[in-house]
């Protein structure tokens, strides 16, 4: 998965978080695995999130806000445009 995330540190939570879970259950990765994975320290993880929850709910607005953006970049008006914006997305 590729994030449009301009925070370099996060983006790479984020993608530490999601190469987790093709390994593993989300109730079995914990914050220093996360860490270690982004190659980071847990308290650098802790300075730009509070929980794994907060990484997954500021990966859903990362990914609605480029939802919408594409559907104002595609001029998306009707309903036919609005579903094809969202299965090109």
């Amino acid at each position: 998965m590729t994030f449009k995330e301009k925070n370099s540190t996060k983006k790479w939570i984020m993608e530490a978080l999601f190469n987790l879970l093709q390994h593993k259950e989300y109730s079995e990765i914990t914050i220093l695995q996360i860490a270690d994975c982004a190659g980071l320290g847990r308290r650098t993880f802790y300075r730009h999130f509070k929980t794994k929850d907060s990484v997954i709910e500021y990966t859903i607005k990362l990914l609605m806000a480029e939802f919408a953006e594409n559907i104002l970049l595609r001029h998306a008006e009707t309903q036919e445009r609005i579903i094809t914006a969202y299965f090109s997305f």
